[in-house]
């Protein structure tokens, strides 16, 4: 099954989408999958990060077995990929 979750982590709009892929005659073999997206929601608070472009992740050749486990790895990716990119106090 394919779809996309949309949710928020601090400060962050979330995006992940997965995508079931069907073998074909020579194709590789069926799974899932995916990318991750996440965009600062709120512009004014970009003093706070040390990168507030607009972030993607992906599974980059990794294919898992579902939509869930997809989903799972990704939205784990993008929350630590979030952490790692908040501005440290001084």
């Amino acid at each position: 099954m394919s779809g996309t979750i949309r949710t928020h982590y601090r400060g962050w709009n979330i995006a992940v989408r997965c995508l079931a892929r069907f073998g074909a005659r020579g194709a590789r073999k069926p799974g899932t999958v995916g990318s991750a997206s996440a965009v600062l929601a709120d512009p004014a608070d970009r003093e706070n990060w040390t990168d507030s472009r607009p972030q993607k992740t992906t599974l980059v050749n990794r294919v898992v077995s579902s939509a869930e486990v997809c989903s799972h790895v990704l939205l784990a990716r993008v929350r630590i990929l979030i952490d790692a990119l908040k501005r440290k106090p001084r």
